[in-house]
């Protein structure tokens, strides 16, 4: 039953994909002026011109246009870079996998300081605990990535020389490829690589050079998360239900763990599932920081160059990545929340 409703709720977001589709496909046609010499620049030579008209197929009727522009992306054809000439798509083959590791990581760090802080500050309402928490939490909401970022990359690395400040590996370590069936590959995702290849060395340059962006771009859910729990939890915790529960004779513990946080999860897991639809949309300011090399720092220097294809292709990628995570939220529900209907 619980694919039936998947299904039905993908067959939803289709119409959400083709306006998506409409907005992306418009990005490039609604510059003001021509949409080549936004591209190239006003010293740009005729026949360039002509060849990035030709290449964008400017020259014929819009709706073939838009036709021709959603055929391609069905067949994975987001387009190609201008300064590099590179496929879109193997670029974002490329880079996808660091913005996926970083928000990974930082999704980790949120959950495992946001979610116990806010059930403890629930259980503990206006003790000590509770106060610092949410202290702590609107200090996370309030303080600025790009400030946080470049504090810590300053002290931790810059002066006390205890973690790398850019990048994802120092120079002289490398990644072994995995080999399955005599078959070689990698995943791209250097802590899982070092795992299964048991190369160690490797695990800890990449864990070293992950843990200040990882902790920089995980304050804010972090924040988020506390907040949204501990707000969830206490209006659990005054329902009639746990009072009997507690009439019941059954402990504290057995009270919040099997009835409490069950029914309080449904809010943090919408919070969880947006900021990480957020974050797997590229974090730009925390890649350009730690000069990540994710869509995020793929992004900002796409946009510094005009190079629009791939600012077209990433929009359009970026999107359906955050469809695609409020999709599993809206599944998630069904599995805590017995009450959805599956039909």
């Amino acid at each position: 039953m619980i694919w039936r409703y998947a299904v039905k709720r993908f067959l939803t977001i289709i119409p959400v994909f083709i306006g998506i589709s409409i907005l992306v496909f418009s990005f490039i046609r609604l510059i003001p002026g021509d949409p080549a010499v936004a591209m190239l620049g006003e010293r740009a030579t005729a026949e360039s011109v002509a060849q990035i008209r030709e290449n964008l197929g400017l020259e014929k009727p819009i709706t073939e246009q838009y036709l021709i522009y959603v055929v391609k992306v069905l067949r994975g054809d987001l387009g190609k870079s201008i300064l590099r000439g590179d496929l879109v798509a193997d670029d974002i083959r490329h880079r996808f996998p660091a913005t996926v590791e970083l928000t990974m990581a930082a999704m980790l760090v949120a959950l495992l300081v946001g979610f116990p802080a806010g059930i403890i500050s629930a259980t503990r309402r206006n003790s000590i605990f509770d106060n610092a928490s949410r202290l702590v939490a609107l200090t996370g909401v309030s303080m600025p990535v790009f400030w946080l970022g470049l504090m810590m990359a300053w002290f931790l690395g810059v002066q006390l020389h205890i973690l790398p400040v850019s990048g994802r590996l120092n120079f002289d370590t490398t990644i072994q490829p995995i080999r399955i069936l005599g078959h070689e590959f990698r995943t791209n995702l250097y802590v899982l690589d070092s795992l299964l290849t048991g190369n160690l060395p490797a695990l800890r340059d990449t864990l070293a050079h992950l843990a200040m962006p990882a902790i920089a771009l995980g304050t804010i859910p972090m924040a988020i998360i506390a907040r949204m729990t501990r707000s969830s939890m206490l209006e659990v915790l005054g329902l009639d239900y746990i009072r009997t529960a507690h009439a019941k004779g059954l402990s504290e513990q057995s009270v919040i763990f099997r009835h409490a946080i069950k029914n309080a999860m449904l809010p943090v897991i919408t919070v969880v599932g947006l900021q990480f639809g957020r974050l797997l949309g590229g974090a730009l300011l925390t890649e350009t920081i730690f000069s990540w090399p994710g869509i995020g720092l793929w992004a900002f220097e796409a946009i510094q160059a005009r190079d629009y294809p791939v600012v077209q292709g990433m929009t359009l990628f970026i999107a359906a990545v955050f469809v695609l995570a409020n999709l599993t939220v809206d599944i998630l529900y069904t599995v805590f929340d017995p009450r959805i209907r599956f039909d």
